[in-house]
């Protein structure tokens, strides 16, 4: 069973557009997969594509096309003469944490052709609607047990996998991703029956089990060791690790010290709730390769780290995985302003939309409860005091009526991904040829020849961004 993101976050999958993957997971002779968020990354073409060579296919009882669904929404297994139904979630966030322009005709904008169940009816909102009603249809089916494989976390109010169970009847179980959690917890659905939920980390760091007892009740574990080796599988890795070997191993440059996205000494992720020297470097890149007065880049597109040592190309692709276009946009003081409360908003909570920054600083107060407006995921205006002050840019006060420029990638700054609708508004913008990671090699090739120096020595960052006590 896979719960999402399995295409996208390696270099090899960004190689390929995903397409390594999948062979691999046909080779592995996956059951069941689901569409996480990332498995839209290359766009709604290229995601039907990989659909059509999955073995297993993708699986998906909420994703609509015209509204009219575009998966499956369920796979009915044999055990023995039982039969169990495995429904598939994808949570309707994908909207903002992917590239939202994917999900709208072509060349207009303001029609939307695909949907993920977002919509509110009444009370509720249609995404457990279509869930439950896939239930339904399992069980009406002869489905003794219904299981959800979802991809839906537990940090986004009404998209978790505890809104969505506590709005459903009928589910046994339910395996979770998209969170990359480990744990195993029993959550309440609509009726009060405590059902178990599991997520077993990321990058196939646990494996899960789900075991129904002689007594019909289900129990959710983790194998703690797998042994053996599927030679199958191994020898496509081998195969499709050789062709893009030498272009992974092309050197770059060489870092005396690591560059991070998680702290260093208690391991926890920073670089979506806090500035982080390896932010730093890549804002740096995108403001300094483009000529900008500000460079920008969204915390959650930093998916890995930086080892000291040499620095290879398949370094580069391991933290930009994602292959975005960058651009350069035009905003006021004002603007801007916006932009960075939005950004700190959830703080000190993790937020895939937190931007390590390059060309200017800021103060935040976390003592100030965030006054950001969110209406179905996306910012919709500040309705109070801000937690940003002290705003510089270029070691100057940010002047509200002036106007700056401002790089980052395509998926923020023009198609408002991570709900900065702002930036979808009156933007003057141009598309720029250069991806993420060419620029971030380009930088460290070229720009400082190959040597990264000792201003981004501290894990924490160069203090762009302060925190006040």
């Amino acid at each position: 069973m896979a719960a999402g993101d399995a295409v996208q976050g390696a270099p090899l999958g960004t190689l390929t557009r995903g397409a390594a993957i999948v062979r691999l997971m046909n080779a592995a002779e996956y059951d069941f997969a689901i569409p996480g968020n990332h498995e839209f990354d290359y766009g709604m073409e290229d995601f039907k594509v990989l659909a059509g060579s999955l073995s297993c296919q993708y699986y998906s009882a909420n994703i609509t096309e015209r509204g009219k669904l575009l998966l499956e929404p369920y796979k009915m297994f044999y055990f023995e003469n039982t039969q169990v139904a495995f429904v598939g979630v994808t949570t309707p966030a994908t909207l903002s944490s992917t590239n939202p322009s994917f999900f709208y005709e072509p060349g207009n904008p303001k029609k939307r052709i695909y949907s993920f169940g977002e919509a509110a009816r009444g009370s509720k909102f249609a995404f457990y609607d279509h869930v439950q009603k896939a239930v339904n249809q399992a069980r009406k089916k002869g489905a003794k047990y219904v299981i959800l494989v979802a991809h839906l976390g537990n940090h986004v109010r009404w998209w978790s996998v505890r809104d969505l169970l506590k709005n459903l009847r009928g589910v046994d179980a339910v395996i979770d991703g998209h969170s990359h959690e480990d744990y195993i917890e029993m959550m309440p659905d609509a009726t009060g029956r405590e059902v178990p939920v599991t997520q077993t980390g990321t990058r196939l760091a646990r494996v899960g089990r789900i075991t129904i007892s002689d007594d019909g009740k289900l129990k959710a574990d983790k194998i703690q060791f797998v042994g053996g080796k599927d030679e199958v599988v191994a020898e496509g890795i081998r195969i499709e690790k050789g062709e893009y070997e030498g272009l992974l191993m092309n050197t770059l440059g060489h870092t005396g010290y690591p560059l991070c996205i998680n702290n260093p000494e208690t391991k926890v992720r920073m670089v979506r709730n806090s500035e982080s020297n390896l932010g730093d470097m890549v804002a740096d890149a995108y403001r300094i390769i483009l000529g900008t007065d500000i460079g920008v880049a969204n915390g959650g597109g930093l998916h890995g780290g930086i080892g000291a040592g040499m620095i290879t190309y398949r370094d580069a692709l391991t933290v930009s995985p994602f292959g975005n276009r960058l651009c350069v946009v035009e905003l006021s003081g004002r603007q801007i302003l916006d932009v960075l409360e939005y950004s700190v908003h959830r703080c000190p909570e993790e937020f895939g939309g937190f931007l390590q920054v390059s060309g200017l600083s800021f103060d935040v107060n976390l003592a100030i409860p965030s006054s950001v407006r969110v209406r179905n995921g996306v910012f919709d205006g500040v309705r109070g005091p801000r937690r940003v002050s002290n705003v510089k840019i270029g070691g100057v006060l940010l002047v509200p009526n002036k106007m700056y420029t401002v790089a980052g990638n395509n998926y923020i700054l023009m198609a408002g991904g991570n709900g900065y609708s702002m930036l979808q508004q009156n933007i003057r913008c141009r598309q720029v040829r250069l991806t993420d990671v060419d620029a971030l090699q380009e930088y460290i090739h070229t720009h400082l020849q190959g040597i990264v120096p000792d201003v981004y020595q501290n894990p924490q960052g160069a203090g762009r961004i302060n925190f006040l006590k």
